[in-house]
């Protein structure tokens, strides 16, 4: 994105000092030689008039003191260039700022894992996560033989937020259930009715499982309309019993605003970083942001060893994000819904008092 680049770092300028003492010592030297010359070419036993001190003392005076100023006019112009370039390169980080730290609120965030207490373990405040392959694999089901597994991943998710959620009647449901059908769209209906969640808008089903792309197009959206609220649901449920990747569901209720007294404190979510690859050049704009405070803790999920790289390099040089965790390997091989599901843990994370 053209907004997370910014111009070039200046190179300090050398502060410039008016050579006084030579430039005196200049005059001084071509006067006294002016007037020695004129003196040894003045006609004998000619009284002394004006034209000899117009010809060797004003004159070698005006021709230095032009060739002065018209070295002070570049200099003058170079300094000009500069202050200009400064200036633009101050502006530019300016709006960089300005567009980096747009926010949403992350109003209420919840996740189903195979694993209890996820944010609480990935931060190593109870227990020890288990890697990959111990970590389990799948979502456990209450024996609820009346319901789908989908429509018990729903209900889990929506119990969470029904109480934040009932208070936006203009809010836009989107979700994403791995080989989802049209009938999941029903039993998402039901676990709605059952929570006596009403909304006005038709509630989308996604074809293939969002990147974070979609966050950018929200803030877009959002400049638009007063109030701004979305529900994404993100169900990544597997029927094959062979994969190596873990279950997990993530709901995430954004809005534009929100109460600033209301309890608990929301999480702020601001611009992401989005369709950039050169992560080695972009990182350090969008750590000049300043966003928030450095960040302390990176969790990073199917980065490419040509992404990871560059990426921790960045890091290693701005010297933030000392702690790094790889998803995959405690969650298994990549799949789709882990970085909404680290969005989902880094949120209830935020509220635990930690920072990122």
């Amino acid at each position: 994105m053209s907004q997370w680049k910014l111009y070039p770092p200046l190179k300090k300028r050398e502060k410039f000092r008016f050579p006084w003492l030579p430039i005196l010592l200049i005059y001084i030297v071509v006067i006294v030689v002016a007037v020695l010359i004129r003196a040894l070419s003045w006609p004998d036993n000619k009284p002394v008039e004006d034209i000899f001190f117009l010809q060797s003392v004003v004159v070698p005076f005006v021709i230095i003191t032009t060739c002065l100023c018209y070295a002070g006019m570049f200099l003058s112009v170079e300094g000009y260039y500069y202050d200009v370039k400064r200036q633009c390169v101050e502006w530019d980080l300016y709006y960089l700022k300005k567009f980096s730290q747009r926010r949403l609120v992350i109003v209420g965030s919840t996740s189903v894992a195979p694993v209890d207490n996820l944010p609480v373990q990935l931060l190593k405040l109870e227990g020890q996560f288990p890697l990959a392959p111990k970590t389990p694999l799948r979502i456990k089901m209450a024996e609820r033989f009346e319901v789908t597994k989908s429509q018990y991943i729903f209900n889990q998710l929506i119990e969470t937020l029904a109480d934040k959620i009932i208070k936006y009647p203009e809010v836009e449901v989107f979700y994403w259930l791995r080989e989802g059908d049209n009938t999941t769209t029903e039993e998402f209906r039901r676990v709605l009715d059952e929570h006596g969640l009403k909304f006005k808008n038709e509630i989308t089903q996604l074809c293939e499982c969002p990147d974070y792309s979609v966050l950018a197009a929200m803030f877009e959206e959002s400049g638009n309309q007063w109030q701004y609220s979305r529900l994404i649901i993100i169900a990544d449920l597997y029927n094959d019993e062979t994969v190596n990747s873990m279950e997990s569901a993530t709901a995430l209720f954004i809005c534009k605003e929100y109460p600033v007294n209301e309890k608990p404190k929301p999480v702020y979510l601001y611009q992401p970083l989005t369709g950039d690859a050169d992560l080695a050049d972009s990182v350090p704009v969008y750590l000049a942001g300043e966003q928030t405070t450095a960040p302390k803790i990176l969790w990073h999920t199917g980065l490419a060893q040509t992404e990871k790289y560059p990426l921790l390099n960045a890091l290693n040089e701005c010297k933030v994000a000392a702690e790094r965790i790889d998803l995959e390997l405690a969650f298994g091989e990549y799949t789709a819904g882990y970085r909404w599901l680290a969005l989902a843990v880094a949120s209830d994370a935020a509220r635990y008092g930690q920072c990122f």
